[in-house]
């Protein structure tokens, strides 16, 4: 492997903000309510354009609601990324908690 290839990987580390955003799981998940069946987090793969702009997002893993995959897709989607000057393809993880 070539450095060219191992710096893409190492800046992608520290370039992806995670972002909070509030939302109520019991809107989307009714079963969410009862703490002995945590939410699963939800599993996404990310297509970033050189710009920084998340082009592509699909669900790599379920939380098993539909409306938390819709918002965890539309959350990334609207997250900022830091512009790399390439397409960078992301894996990353959103995950809802109870309060």
């Amino acid at each position: 492997m070539s450095i060219r290839a191992i710096i893409p990987a190492l800046l992608l580390a520290f370039v992806l903000p995670a972002t909070a955003q509030t939302v109520n799981p019991a809107e989307y998940a009714p079963a969410s309510n009862n703490p002995a069946q945590p939410i699963k987090p939800v599993k996404l793969s990310i297509l970033v354009s050189p710009e920084g702009k998340a082009v592509e997002v699909s669900i790599l893993e379920s939380s098993g609601y539909e409306g938390l995959d819709e918002t965890a897709v539309a959350t990334a989607k609207k997250d900022k990324y830091k512009a790399a000057g390439y397409w960078v393809k992301y894996k990353g993880t959103i995950e809802f908690k109870n309060q």
